[in-house]
């Protein structure tokens, strides 16, 4: 039976492995060992070192506790890490590397996970995003059940269908190597990919299976961007209503799609929603839509300022996700 448990904060009875004699360690893993059980401690400034149960004894005065905090909804689990999954850093590989430091992994080659860096949480990957940084399972725990807050990004194993944003896990050919992101241009009868990158319509082919696809928490804009869009929403219409003979009218679907119709002063029109959410029309001079991500949070204005400037044929504006 293990006298000491997990979270325990526990005190090293002699000098040893850099610790010194008195000093308070917490107990983040244990394990069962021929001649008794060791556990990894983890001192405040230092890393996380294995000691026999004889070398520790229990703190006589017990850190005064902190105010009640919410535990976390994951478990630190000792093993080698899937890809798609979390780890959180007990040992530093890399200088850039932080005790505690959680990362996504985007590949793997045996025992070595990897992640990319566009995926560090530092200013260091900046000159090598797209390079592999590796670590062993001595040098993390794995999160199992971790989920990045809200608006961070994360990587689930589901179907992808067209649209998707879709990480590569091993090897496919050419480009298509693991980590390597790409956007789904179409899904085939038997699951395969057909994927490009953002601003290159150049086709490559991922197979069924053989990628995890991106998902988010809801992005909501600011209070600033939507104050932004409205602005540029009724600088359009004054635009229209003083230097053209046309009139615009709005219309939205459930709030999640919106639309923009221009029609001629004294025009007859009219107007039909189909299935999908487009529009059939007899008599309008412009028709602009929008319609919102599954992962923003509907706005009116931004609908709005969307589907005003497709109708108008102007540029979307840049702080508007489309």
């Amino acid at each position: 039976m293990e006298k000491f448990h997990k979270g325990e904060t526990v005190v090293v009875k002699s000098n040893i492995y850099g610790l010194k004699a008195g000093e308070k360690v917490r107990i983040i893993e244990s394990s069962g060992m021929p001649h008794g059980t060791e556990y990894c401690v983890y001192p405040p400034d230092g890393i996380p070192t294995w000691l026999s149960e004889s070398q520790l004894e229990r703190d006589a005065e017990p850190t005064k506790a902190e105010p009640t905090k919410k535990e976390p909804e994951y478990n630190e689990v000792k093993r080698v890490a899937k890809v798609g999954e979390y780890i959180k850093l007990i040992k530093p590989r890399y200088t850039f590397d932080k005790i505690g430091m959680i990362l996504p992994i985007d590949a793997k080659d045996g025992n070595f996970v990897q992640t990319r860096g566009i995926h560090y949480p530092c200013d260091t990957y900046t000159n090598a995003p797209n390079a592999n940084w590796g670590h062993i399972p001595e040098e993390y725990v794995v999160l199992e059940g971790y989920k990045p807050k809200q608006n961070e990004q994360e990587w689930e194993r589901r179907k992808a269908k067209a649209g998707d944003t879709i990480k590569v896990i091993e090897n496919n050919y050419g480009e298509v190597t693991p980590g390597t992101i790409w956007k789904v241009k179409s899904v085939d009868e038997s699951g395969n990919l057909n994927i490009v990158h953002d601003g290159d319509n150049f086709v490559w082919g991922c197979a069924k299976g053989n990628y995890l696809v991106l998902v988010y928490g809801k992005h909501s804009y600011t209070d600033e961007e939507i104050a932004k869009a409205k602005k540029l929403v009724l600088d359009m219409i004054n635009s229209i209503y003083a230097g053209s003979n046309e009139v615009i009218f709005f219309g939205n679907k459930g709030k999640k799609v919106y639309y923009a119709i221009l029609i001629t002063n004294g025009a007859k029109c009219h107007l039909e929603v189909t299935h999908n959410s487009t529009v059939a029309h007899v008599g309008a001079s412009a028709i602009g839509w929008s319609k919102c991500s599954d992962h923003d949070e509907p706005n009116e204005w931004i609908g709005k300022c969307v589907a005003l400037s497709k109708a108008l044929n102007k540029p979307i504006p840049d702080f508007i996700k489309w």
